[in-house]
């Protein structure tokens, strides 16, 4: 896990700044923002791998674990907003796709670097994520256990 996070925390560094300098992608509150993206990226992190440890407690064929989670992380990028707007889907995929955890990351991603919002100024959204990474947590340290 804290390889994994020491290459993330690498490319999230490498990625921010091939958009400040290739792109200008502009930084709001330069440092503050560029930490604060980075802090909660770390929720994602965690949130995404908890989900891979959980898929692969649970799976034991090492070549089904890759489709199935491109079954579950799949749908949630094309539902989260990313690339399309949620507020174009139904009322009944709208309700869904706002409780999604990529949802809560892209939209405070959005808020801290284009509109300068700072992390307490997005409590639904930290609360969102802090609600996915305990639940993320609590099972895929059950489905560890359990595969003991």
């Amino acid at each position: 896990m804290l390889s994994r996070l020491l290459f993330q925390v690498i490319c999230f560094i490498i990625i921010t700044a091939i958009g400040y300098y290739a792109f200008a992608f502009t930084l709001v509150h330069g440092w503050i923002t560029f930490i604060e993206m980075l802090m909660l990226s770390m929720f994602g992190l965690i949130i995404f791998n908890g989900i891979g440890f959980f898929i692969s407690g649970l799976i034991r064929n090492e070549s089904s674990i890759a489709p199935i989670a491109n079954t579950i992380t799949v749908p949630q990028i094309l539902l989260c907003g990313l690339f399309f707007p949620v507020e174009n889907y139904p009322g009944w995929l709208r309700g869904f796709c706002d409780l999604l955890p990529l949802t809560f990351l892209v939209d405070g991603l959005r808020k801290i670097a284009f509109e300068g919002a700072h992390l307490w100024q997005i409590p639904v959204t930290i609360a969102g994520l802090a609600i996915w990474t305990c639940l993320v947590i609590l099972v895929c340290t059950r489905s560890l256990r359990t595969s003991e």
